[in-house]
């Protein structure tokens, strides 16, 4: 019997990461990246270029003069607002289709993923973990849904979604299915070549208190999407099938205060991001 890696490898239909994407990732990764050769990279896709432009030029910079060139925009946008409209640009790509078993739209999907992102992002900046790396799991968290949607069937699915479970969502996977979305996850950002710490978070993003390796990135992405279902963004038929981690919560220093400062931001930080692209 082919294991879950093999069958997951030999579906035909999932995307994959750009080239282009997967090394524009590893320079945002160096703290000390050469700015020149990250201004070529981007000057590959003038797509990218001229959302750098635009996010540059953006409300958000008001009362700035305009700019008109790359490594300008770059410089006033930072490294955080390079990724961000990178991976918003062409990382949204690899999950917007992912959750139609789950009952979600494209646009459902994107919001969700992009979201878990930023606060994910800004979890990692506030305990001192790296931002790229929770970033891009944040986003690309939910991938294994795709791989759901093919080996189970998005109507199948679908009717097992609207099934009364008292299970957690992950326990009425492994049950049904023999395992679960996280697990997929994990091994697609493997077959797509994510770092390892990437892919170990998206495995775990749902049992954040498990004796983690990778303990704070895996509590930054459970975080985003806590925040995502507080919000109500890429929740699906599964939106509140899974249970609270206090753990993980005390270690974050997520309070009720605290939440709901991380939720307002993130909320702005959306707005920003989608106003920019």
């Amino acid at each position: 019997m082919a294991s879950l890696m093999e069958r997951i490898s030999e579906i035909e239909c999932l995307p994959s990461p750009s080239s282009l994407l997967l090394e524009i990732l590893i320079l945002l990764g160096d703290p000390d990246v050469d700015l020149s050769l990250l201004e070529l990279q981007v000057m590959q896709d003038p797509a990218l270029a001229m959302l750098c432009l635009r996010k540059a030029n953006s409300a958000a910079y008001s009362g700035m003069a305009e700019v008109g060139g790359i490594r300008e925009a770059m410089s006033r946008i930072g490294l955080s607002g390079l990724r961000q409209v990178i991976i918003a640009c062409h990382g949204t790509e690899l999950i917007e289709d992912a959750g139609r078993g789950y009952g979600l739209s494209s646009d459902d999907a994107r919001r969700g993923a992009l979201a878990g992102a930023l606060a994910a992002e800004q979890l990692a900046s506030s305990i001192g973990a790296d931002p790229t790396f929770a970033f891009t799991a944040g986003l690309l968290r939910d991938c294994g849904k795709l791989v759901m949607d093919e080996l189970v069937g998005v109507q199948e699915l679908e009717r097992d979604m609207q099934s009364d479970s008292k299970d957690s969502q992950l326990e009425f996977e492994r049950r049904h299915y023999g395992f679960d979305h996280a697990e997929c996850g994990g091994l697609l950002a493997r077959i797509w070549s994510l770092p390892e710490k990437v892919a170990y978070a998206i495995e775990h993003h749902h049992t954040p208190s498990g004796g983690q390796e990778q303990q704070a990135l895996v509590d930054c992405v459970y975080g985003g999407d806590v925040v995502c279902g507080h919000l109500g963004l890429g929740v699906g038929l599964d939106g509140l099938a899974y249970p609270l981690d206090h753990q993980a919560m005390q270690r974050l220093g997520l309070d009720r205060h605290q939440l709901a400062h991380l939720i307002a931001a993130t909320v702005d930080a959306l707005s920003v991001i989608e106003c920019s692209i």
